[in-house]
Protein backbone atom coordinates (compact mmCIF):
# COMPACT_ATOMS: atom_id res chain seq x y z
CA UNK A 1 0.00 0.00 0.00
CA UNK A 2 1.41 3.30 -0.69
CA UNK A 3 1.35 6.17 1.75
CA UNK A 4 -1.61 8.08 -0.48
CA UNK A 5 -3.81 5.21 0.02
CA UNK A 6 -3.01 5.23 4.03
CA UNK A 7 -5.13 8.39 5.05
CA UNK A 8 -8.01 6.55 2.57
CA UNK A 9 -7.24 3.57 4.37
CA UNK A 10 -7.47 5.33 7.97
CA UNK A 11 -11.01 7.53 7.07
CA UNK A 12 -12.79 4.11 5.55
CA UNK A 13 -11.16 2.34 9.01
CA UNK A 14 -12.86 5.58 10.91
CA UNK A 15 -15.74 5.29 9.26
CA UNK A 16 -16.14 1.12 9.63
CA UNK A 17 -15.57 2.11 13.67
CA UNK A 18 -17.91 4.92 13.85
CA UNK A 19 -20.54 2.42 12.20
CA UNK A 20 -20.37 -0.37 14.44
CA UNK A 21 -20.21 1.67 17.30
CA UNK A 22 -23.86 2.94 15.72
CA UNK A 23 -24.54 -0.46 14.94
CA UNK A 24 -24.21 -1.86 18.36
CA UNK A 25 -25.82 1.42 20.21
CA UNK A 26 -28.61 0.95 18.09
CA UNK A 27 -28.84 -2.69 18.71
CA UNK A 28 -28.60 -1.70 22.67
CA UNK A 29 -31.36 0.89 22.36
CA UNK A 30 -33.62 -2.18 20.57
CA UNK A 31 -33.19 -4.72 23.28
CA UNK A 32 -33.73 -1.66 26.10
CA UNK A 33 -36.82 -0.67 23.97
CA UNK A 34 -38.02 -4.02 23.77
CA UNK A 35 -37.23 -4.94 27.32
CA UNK A 36 -39.48 -1.15 28.04
CA UNK A 37 -41.97 -2.21 25.94
CA UNK A 38 -42.72 -5.81 27.29
CA UNK A 39 -42.57 -4.34 30.86
CA UNK A 40 -45.19 -1.70 29.58
CA UNK A 41 -47.15 -4.15 29.07
CA UNK A 42 -46.76 -5.95 31.46
CA UNK A 43 -47.95 -2.69 33.81
CA UNK A 44 -50.74 -2.20 31.06
CA UNK A 45 -52.39 -5.42 31.59
CA UNK A 46 -52.31 -5.26 35.78
CA UNK A 47 -53.83 -1.58 35.18
CA UNK A 48 -56.60 -3.63 33.12
CA UNK A 49 -57.05 -6.04 35.83
CA UNK A 50 -57.12 -3.77 38.31
CA UNK A 51 -59.23 -1.74 36.57
CA UNK A 52 -61.95 -4.70 35.94
CA UNK A 53 -62.01 -5.53 40.11
CA UNK A 54 -62.26 -1.84 41.02
CA UNK A 55 -65.24 -2.16 38.13
CA UNK A 56 -66.63 -5.40 39.57
CA UNK A 57 -66.35 -3.89 43.17
CA UNK A 58 -68.42 -0.89 42.03
CA UNK A 59 -71.00 -2.24 40.30
CA UNK A 60 -71.49 -4.35 43.81
CA UNK A 61 -71.47 -1.33 45.55
CA UNK A 62 -74.07 0.15 43.15
CA UNK A 63 -75.58 -2.76 43.62
CA UNK A 64 -76.11 -2.06 47.19
CA UNK A 65 -76.66 1.06 47.51
CA UNK A 66 -79.78 0.79 45.29
CA UNK A 67 -80.87 -2.10 48.20
CA UNK A 68 -80.34 0.13 50.89
CA UNK A 69 -82.11 2.79 49.08
CA UNK A 70 -85.04 -0.09 48.87
CA UNK A 71 -84.71 -0.72 52.24
CA UNK A 72 -84.58 2.91 53.20
CA UNK A 73 -87.75 3.50 51.33
CA UNK A 74 -89.48 0.46 52.89
CA UNK A 75 -88.90 1.59 56.52
CA UNK A 76 -90.04 5.26 55.67
CA UNK A 77 -93.38 4.01 54.25
CA UNK A 78 -93.80 1.53 57.53
CA UNK A 79 -92.48 4.52 59.80
CA UNK A 80 -95.49 6.50 58.00
CA UNK A 81 -98.01 4.38 58.14
CA UNK A 82 -96.71 3.91 62.15
CA UNK A 83 -97.08 7.29 62.55
CA UNK A 84 -100.59 7.56 61.03
CA UNK A 85 -101.56 4.95 63.03
CA UNK A 86 -100.17 7.05 66.34
CA UNK A 87 -101.76 9.87 65.72
CA UNK A 88 -105.21 8.45 64.86
CA UNK A 89 -105.18 6.25 67.65
CA UNK A 90 -103.87 9.69 69.62
CA UNK A 91 -106.70 11.59 68.28
CA UNK A 92 -109.75 8.64 69.35
CA UNK A 93 -107.92 8.74 72.74
CA UNK A 94 -108.12 12.84 72.61
CA UNK A 95 -111.90 12.35 71.93
CA UNK A 96 -112.47 9.59 74.53
CA UNK A 97 -110.63 11.94 77.13
CA UNK A 98 -113.13 14.74 76.35
CA UNK A 99 -116.18 12.75 76.14
CA UNK A 100 -115.00 11.25 79.27
CA UNK A 101 -114.15 14.40 81.22
CA UNK A 102 -117.64 15.92 80.09
CA UNK A 103 -119.87 12.84 81.29
CA UNK A 104 -117.99 12.80 84.93
CA UNK A 105 -118.21 16.48 85.43
CA UNK A 106 -121.83 16.24 84.17
CA UNK A 107 -122.37 13.63 86.94
CA UNK A 108 -119.95 15.46 89.57
CA UNK A 109 -122.48 18.28 88.82
CA UNK A 110 -125.83 16.82 89.32
CA UNK A 111 -124.10 15.34 92.50
CA UNK A 112 -123.30 18.67 93.90
CA UNK A 113 -126.56 20.19 93.14
CA UNK A 114 -128.34 17.32 94.85
CA UNK A 115 -126.00 18.14 97.76
CA UNK A 116 -127.06 21.63 97.74
CA UNK A 117 -130.64 20.36 97.96
CA UNK A 118 -129.69 17.58 100.66
CA UNK A 119 -128.49 20.88 102.67
CA UNK A 120 -131.41 22.84 102.46
CA UNK A 121 -133.71 20.07 102.68
CA UNK A 122 -135.11 19.27 106.62
CA UNK A 123 -134.78 15.69 107.86
CA UNK A 124 -137.81 14.11 105.40
CA UNK A 125 -138.54 11.59 102.76
CA UNK A 126 -137.12 13.49 100.44
CA UNK A 127 -133.61 13.54 101.67
CA UNK A 128 -133.68 9.67 101.28
CA UNK A 129 -134.40 9.89 97.57
CA UNK A 130 -131.87 12.86 97.09
CA UNK A 131 -129.54 10.33 99.09
CA UNK A 132 -130.55 7.46 96.00
CA UNK A 133 -129.91 10.18 93.56
CA UNK A 134 -126.14 11.05 94.92
CA UNK A 135 -125.41 7.10 95.33
CA UNK A 136 -126.25 6.70 91.76
CA UNK A 137 -124.46 9.53 90.43
CA UNK A 138 -121.52 8.33 92.37
CA UNK A 139 -122.11 4.77 90.70
CA UNK A 140 -121.85 6.86 87.35
CA UNK A 141 -118.90 8.36 88.06
CA UNK A 142 -117.33 5.33 89.24
CA UNK A 143 -118.50 3.26 85.81
CA UNK A 144 -116.78 5.87 84.11
CA UNK A 145 -113.76 6.51 85.76
CA UNK A 146 -113.28 2.37 85.43
CA UNK A 147 -114.23 2.51 81.93
CA UNK A 148 -111.90 5.21 81.51
CA UNK A 149 -108.69 3.06 82.79
CA UNK A 150 -110.09 -0.15 80.93
CA UNK A 151 -109.44 1.69 77.81
CA UNK A 152 -106.27 3.69 78.86
CA UNK A 153 -105.06 -0.50 80.13
CA UNK A 154 -106.11 -1.72 76.57
CA UNK A 155 -104.52 0.96 74.30
CA UNK A 156 -100.78 0.34 75.90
Amino acid sequence: MSLADQPHLYIVSVSMLFNVIFLIFILYNYRERKKLHKLLNEVNHSIKERNHAMSKHAAQLEEAYENLKKINQKLEEKVHLGTDQVTFRHKKLLEYIKSSIHKIRGTLASLAGLLLLAQNEEMSKNLNELIQMMKSCIRQSDEIVRDFSEKLEDKA
